[in-house]
């Protein structure tokens, strides 16, 4: 963490932790686009500054990714497919997804990140669509844990 000249100012302790946030964030979605297995479109990515949230719809590929930044030095990196959500949630401040996963039960995404609504709407319209995948998205990224962890600096949680 860098410390400013000016330490009486409260907001310099949290701008430089939000920075490498996005920062890493940045860093792994743009290797996990390199793979050539998720591609979005921009109207359907975002990246919330203050939170480290990044949440994006691949609607070609039927894939979405998760990715957060925690205080505690620590990272969710979740791909998803049509097939490993539940149900969405929306209000006009979250979009809350829930899984299949055990130990990661609901991700929310705040509105800074995306708009909550129309990409709950996208996710259940390609839902219905179906897709047929080559790759096991959510694997691929959960396979690929260890380098996304050497990326960013810090642990990458498993989900199972």
């Amino acid at each position: 963490m860098r410390l400013s000249v000016f330490t009486n100012c409260p907001c310099n302790i949290d701008v430089f932790p939000s920075k490498l946030k996005k920062r890493q964030n940045k860093k792994i979605v743009a290797e996990i686009k390199n793979t050539g297995f998720y591609s979005p479109d921009k109207e359907y990515e975002g990246l919330s500054f203050t939170q480290g949230v990044y949440f994006g719809v691949d609607t070609k590929k039927g894939t979405m990714l998760y990715a957060r930044a925690y205080p505690g030095n620590i990272m969710d990196i979740i791909g998803f497919d049509i097939d490993n959500f539940t149900r969405t949630v929306t209000d006009a401040k979250t979009l809350e997804i829930y899984t299949k996963y055990i130990n990661i039960p609901m991700v929310s995404i705040p509105s800074g990140c995306i708009h909550p609504k129309m990409m709950a709407d996208t996710m259940h319209a390609m839902a219905e669509r179906g897709y047929d995948y080559p790759v096991d998205f959510p694997r691929l990224i959960q396979e690929k844990r260890k380098e996304w962890e050497q990326i960013a600096g810090m642990p990458v949680a498993e989900v199972f």
